[in-house]
């Protein structure tokens, strides 16, 4: 689905990625992780256009992209969120997924003006795909709320909502357990699992939560300083000790 050859990023004197080589198989749930600054942003900010890598390419569905556009390559099939949400907090939770829609959206601000009949029936069928996202993450009683004043948990789950309302065929996942329970977790990491499976859509997880990593992707990439330390399945990368060592910063016994 996507891949990193021999990427590098550096900003000024530091090298924030070295020379990662890395592939996301279409329809898998790969995991990203790594200690605090080991370079995972970066890497998906590098995959969604927001910077360019130093050297290297950047190969999404065989073709490059590391010189496009950032909504070039949404438009190509890659959504992402962020560490923070960054949700319209003046708009509602329907609103707001409604907007992640507009790559598709084919009306015009004439069209509203004039209340032209084609761009009303647009405008209600993505409003009424918009609830159906929203009810899939159980938030169809909240879709009227303005997204300022949801709970934290609801957020991440309006975030979601809107970023499958993409139809990319790439999510690219920035730590959407933050500040979540550990219920609202478990229900996060079943959501991710049913769109792998169900709609096949291929996802790559940034997330500090081990259990959650563990539990949830078939294979797991591991960074450190920006390099790549391991890469394998979730069994192999719990006992490489390269990995133990990044995150205890000492040789311990798997």
């Amino acid at each position: 689905m996507i891949s990193l050859d021999s990427v590098s990023k550096d900003f000024g004197g530091v090298h924030a990625v070295k020379g990662l080589s890395m592939t996301v198989a279409a329809g898998s749930l790969t995991g990203l992780i790594g200690p605090n600054g080991a370079g995972k942003t970066t890497v998906l900010n590098l995959m969604t256009g927001l910077t360019r890598p130093s050297t290297g390419h950047v190969v999404f569905k065989d073709r490059r992209i590391e010189r496009m556009r950032p909504h070039r390559i949404a438009a190509l099939g890659v959504a992402r969120t962020y560490q923070t949400t960054r949700l319209f907090g003046r708009m509602t939770a329907l609103e707001n997924v409604v907007a992640g829609m507009h790559l598709a959206a084919e009306d015009s601000l004439f069209g509203h003006l004039i209340c032209w009949p084609p761009t009303l029936r647009q405008v209600r069928r993505l409003r009424r795909a918009a609830r159906e996202h929203l009810a899939e993450l159980g938030m169809a009683e909240r879709a009227e709320i303005e997204a300022r004043n949801l709970a934290n948990g609801e957020q991440r789950r309006v975030e979601l909502a809107r970023v499958i309302a993409t139809g990319a065929a790439l999510l690219l996942l920035d730590e959407p357990a933050a500040g979540l329970n550990p219920n609202e977790t478990a229900a996060l990491r079943d959501e991710i699992k049913r769109l792998v499976r169900e709609r096949g859509i291929t996802v790559l997880l940034v997330e500090h939560d081990m259990a959650l990593v563990m539990s949830a992707c078939d294979r797991i990439v591991v960074l450190n300083f920006g390099e790549k330390i391991a890469e394998g399945s979730p069994a192999q990368v719990r006992s490489d000790p390269r990995v133990i060592e990044a995150y205890l910063g000492a040789q311990a016994p798997a």
